[in-house]
């Protein structure tokens, strides 16, 4: 955001990522001298500008302090104490411009954008991930990342600068704009004409006329470039909406309102700013307004407290009256705590439950699986987990409800004192002080030790307990070190997904595992802790509540007011910034799924496990396989270029140990290496991606990454397809186009549908069946139903060049076309070809996924502000036939694909990240499976979240599907579940 700068016109202008604006410094510090005198000394400090970051915002008082609230994990919400004139917020730092004129930044620093130049400024900026300031001498100079030429400021003098997502864009001193850096969306073409500001966004850019109209140019998703007539004095552009201050002095916003961000309140503004999911206005009174979500510009509840439990997302309290407060994300009402007095509350991951004071128990919030669906009965203890909640009755004995794929609610009989339900198992504490754990135990996080403990904390994939004798021990996953506590006594110990933490008997806070941060907890004692997802809050022997990282909040100072909510209209949820999700935008790291992408392939086996095949046949194998399903899936939207380097790079070192670390720590090394080894002999200039083959090794299938660096600079994706035989599998080329194509995909920012680290434990068929996995498209959304083991649907054909053919049965169901809403997120479908449903009854033609020409692709009804329904059109065609490829001797395979036509019907949740079943077909209760092909044919129907779908008619190649809302209110909508009929 950008606001000052000498030269006479007073016009206001702020955004998120970038906004220019024109004042006098002289006259405004005139003005504000002028009230100072005029008016008595305020109870409350005024604020004279206000900036809007991502998921934070800043504001310069009267007196030129620095106030910043909301998320603070990169410190963007700490300002430095000084005198200010303007200050400035992008996504994770901040920037001021000091009465000195000067430049000081703070926050995340990982691109330099913090590193601020010397010298004297008139203006400055924040786009994304880098800044910009005008010099003295009208001149222009960015700093940060610079990974889109937004840094490369064309020459010239300038009045304004905007630093965007990937772009910038500068006013020029003849009152002119030009913009540098992506252009993917036309974003830097900017008209021609005489303007006054200049305004960008996450992928588009506005300019204010010289006769007070606006005019935007850019991406146009959801029409934040469609903006309406009327004379402004200002305007704001956030990641996909934007704001104006119309000479009126009332704002209007237009574009992405899906958090209420273009929900401007009445009355009149001095300035408007735009963040990432909400916008905030000054008023003349010096007040600041701030509508949206603002969930993660909410930190913990001010007050006396007596007990506290984390979730990964919220976090509640217990009051010393024995109310319960929540805060945090409010996805699926997990902060909306009933009324009543409580002795107990356990946050969850979606959900959260409490002891009432006469022993009943309450549960609230996401109840897909039944885990909200208490028990009768008296309680001593409750627990909620993941999609399951465990408690200990009356009688010692422990009852769990909710998911049970894995076993996680058939507990032990016995006596016990504590329960603590985790991702995929739970674990107790019995009356003689044993630990027993039951459901996964993938990573022995369900085989406890023996001894004698006074408490046990689950996590995802490792669990830890207190002995008696105050020592903290740990079982299960420890890539990170989760596992491994240190040495001294401890009262209490919390699980996070990678990290733990526990509370030593002298009150302080220790943390061990993935840092981030969380190492360094606040100084203070404290009476208990808790652990969320990427956060740390702590309960202190005085009451009140303190977080800490991975994304701490800074609360909203004296002044500053929220008025308005998420809006759950809008069928375009945004997802979590800069993470890959099922929602909107893409991520900032996300390659174009737009016109050609090049992808350098690389060869790389290893000493210990060195290939069978040359480069030349293993390529013939997997690139065109990958090629033809991306760019046919992208209606010709996409072309990609494969380059590979014709030999083997050999390791210099031995295959990959899991145990060596993490993961994505030894995937990144291996990136690395290779990147090295091949530097050399090829040049990576102009690629978009990366992607290395290799023989198996230390993790098998494939993964994406975000990032290499070569010689000629970084390369914004990387793949690692490990699909190759070594040692005694068999010697034939593996046919890996489709795992190919399916990390290419997530380079293009799309997410894992299934759950990662999750997997169902399937139960033995019923006799003379067998479990058949139906997967629709390619990345990983599937179902699995019983079939015969001879069921014609299942049969895998292989065609010879002679013209002979065999057959064998297999049990997998592929219809591979990929999603229509993934389709949508890459924006190879637009806004016309989706029907977004908001009356309580409606019928929709659609047009076959494969193939929708012009018709209506996806019909889609919002459920909540993160959460769709979505309906599609599946036919026998394209990659929905079966999946055909072809061997290097010539043979071609189809696999079975589409056993029905029909439509597929299925929920997205926008705010849950990769691998955390962010979609989930209807008619799956949780343990991924259904009682049949979920495939609605004509007359059937499904009831889920208060609508029934119903598949009225097929004429042609259109389905005719009417969405009816059977339930009103919301709560009850969530109680129905989902069934067919």
């Amino acid at each position: 955001m950008t606001r000052r700068l000498a030269r006479g016109a007073v016009v206001a202008l702020a955004a998120a990522l970038g906004v220019a604006a024109l004042s006098t410094a002289v006259a405004a510090q005139a003005a504000e001298e002028d009230e100072a005198a005029a008016e008595p000394v305020e109870a409350v400090p005024r604020f004279v500008s206000v900036a809007a970051g991502f998921y934070h915002s800043c504001g310069v008082y009267a007196d030129g302090s620095v106030a910043c609230w909301g998320e603070n994990g990169w410190g963007q919400a700490e300002p430095p104490a000084g005198q200010f004139s303007d200050v400035v917020a992008g996504a994770r730092h901040s920037c001021g411009l000091k009465s000195n004129m000067t430049i000081t930044c703070w926050g995340d620093n990982t691109h330099g954008q913090t590193g601020a130049p010397d010298g004297h400024f008139l203006a400055i900026s924040a786009g994304a991930y880098h800044s910009c300031a005008v010099r003295l001498d009208e001149s222009v100079v960015c700093w940060g990342s610079n990974a889109s030429s937004q840094g490369a400021v064309p020459r010239g003098t300038y009045s304004a600068v905007a630093g965007g997502a990937g772009h910038s864009c500068g006013l020029r001193t003849d009152a002119t704009i030009v913009c540098w850096g992506d252009n993917t969306y036309g974003q830097t073409d900017a008209p021609p004409g005489e303007f006054s500001a200049v305004a960008t966004g996450d992928q588009h850019s506005c300019g204010l006329g010289s006769d007070g109209t606006v005019t935007c140019w850019g991406a146009d998703f959801v029409g934040q470039t469609d903006a309406p007539a009327g004379e402004f004095s200002a305007v704001s552009g956030g990641i996909w909406h934007t704001c104006g201050l119309r000479t009126d002095a009332t704002v209007v916003c237009w574009g992405d309102g899906n958090y209420g961000q273009t929900n401007a309140p009445p009355g009149e503004f001095s300035t408007v700013t735009t963040g990432g999911l909400h916008s905030c206005g000054l008023r003349a009174d010096g007040t600041i307004e701030c509508w949206g979500n603002l969930h993660r510009l909410t930190a913990a509840p001010d007050g006396r407290f007596s007990a506290l439990n984390v979730g990964a997302e919220h976090s509640c309290a217990l009051g010393s009256d024995g109310t319960i407060a929540c805060w945090g994300n409010n996805t699926s009402g997990r902060t909306s705590a009933p009324t009543g007095e409580f002795t107990a509350v356990s946050a969850g991951t979606w959900h959260s439950c409490a002891l009432a004071a006469d022993a009943t128990l309450a549960c609230w919030g996401e109840n897909s699986y039944g885990q909200a669906n208490v028990p009768e009965g008296e309680y001593s203890v409750v627990s909620a987990g993941w999609l399951h909640s465990c408690a200990v009755g009356s009688d010692a004995a422990v009852t769990c409800w909710g998911h049970n794929d894995d076993g996680q609610l058939d507990a032990p009989d016995g006596e016990y004192t504590e329960v603590a339900s985790g991702g995929l198992h739970s674990c107790a504490v019995g009356s003689d002080g044993t630990v027993s754990c039951w459901g996964n135990d993938n990573h022995s996080q369900a085989s406890p030790p023996e001894g004698r403990f006074t408490a046990v904390a689950t996590g995802d994939e490792h669990s830890c307990g207190v002995r008696a004798d105050a020592a903290i021990v740990c079982w299960g996953g420890n890539w990170a070190g989760q596992s491994d506590p240190p040495d001294g006594e401890f009262s209490a110990v919390t699980v996070g997904m990678w990290y733990t933490c526990g509370l030593r008997t002298d009150g302080t806070v220790a943390c061990w595992g993935y840092d981030g941060g969380l190492a360094d907890p606040p100084e203070g004692t404290f009476s208990a802790i808790g652990t969320g997802r990427r956060h740390v809050c702590g309960l202190r022997t005085d009451g009140t509540i303190a977080c800490w990282d991975f994304a701490p909040v800074v609360a909203t100072p004296s002044g500053v007011r929220a008025v308005t909510g998420a809006d759950p209209g809008s069928c375009r949820p945004l997802g979590v910034h800069n993470e890959p999700t099922a929602g909107f935008p893409l991520p900032a790291w996300a390659v174009s799924a737009h016109g050609t992408v090049r992808v350098a392939v690389l060869f790389l086996d290893f000493p210990d496990a060195t290939a069978a095949h040359t480069t030349q046949r293993e390529a013939e194998i997997g690139l065109p396989v990958a090629e033809e399903y991306l760019e046919t899936s992208s209606y010709g939207n996409l072309d990609v270029e494969f380059v590979p380097l014709h030999r083997w790079l050999r390791a210099d070192r031995n295959r990959f140990d899991p145990e060596e670390g993490h993961p994505a720590d030894l995937q990144q090394a291996v990136a690395d290496m290779t990147v090295r080894l091949a530097d050399d002999d090829f040049d990576f200039t102009g690629f978009d991606s990366v992607m290395i083959v290799m023989p198996s090794s230390h993790f098998s299938g494939g993964d994406a990454g975000r990032a290499v660096h070569t010689e000629e600079g970084p390369v914004g994706g990387i793949t690692r397809i490990n699909l190759f035989p070594v040692e005694d599998r068999p010697r034939e080329p593996i046919q890996w186009g489709r795992v190919a194509a399916h990390e290419l995909i997530h380079n293009l920012g799309l997410v894992d549908y299934y759950a990662i680290g999750h997997a169902h434990q399937l139960p033995d068929p019923e006799a003379g069946k067998i479990w058949v996995a139906g997967a629709f498209g390619p990345m990983g959304l599937g179902v699995r139903i019983l079939a015969e083991p001879r069921d014609p649907r299942l049969v895998h054909l292989v065609r010879f060049p002679n013209g002979a053919t065999s057959s064998q049965f297999t049990p997998e169901l592929g219809a591979w076309e990929m999603l229509a809403w993934s389709r949508w997120q890459l924006g190879w479908l637009d806004e016309t070809q989706i029907r977004c449903v908001t009356e309580p009854a409606q019928t929709v033609d659609l047009s076959p996924i494969a193939d929708p020409g012009e018709g209506i692709a996806m019909a889609a009804v919002p459920l909540s502000d993160t959460e769709v329904l979505v309906i599609e059109s599946r036919r026998r065609t394209g990659y929905d036939a079966g999946w055909r490829f072809r061997w290097s001797n010539g043979a071609t395979s189809t696999l079975p694909g589409l056993p029905t036509e029909g439509v597929l019907v299925y929920t997205v949740d926008a705010a849950r990240v990769s691998g955390l079943l962010p979609l989930k077909i209807a008619g799956d209760t949780g343990n991924g499976r259904v009682d049949a092909y979920p495939i609605l044919t004509v007359g059937e129907s499904v009831t889920l979240h208060g609508y029934t779908v119903t598949l009225d008619s097929a004429s042609g190649e259109i389905h005719t599907v009417t969405i009816t809302k059977t339930v009103e209110d919301d709560a009850e909508a969530a109680e129905t579940g989902q069934g067919q009929a």
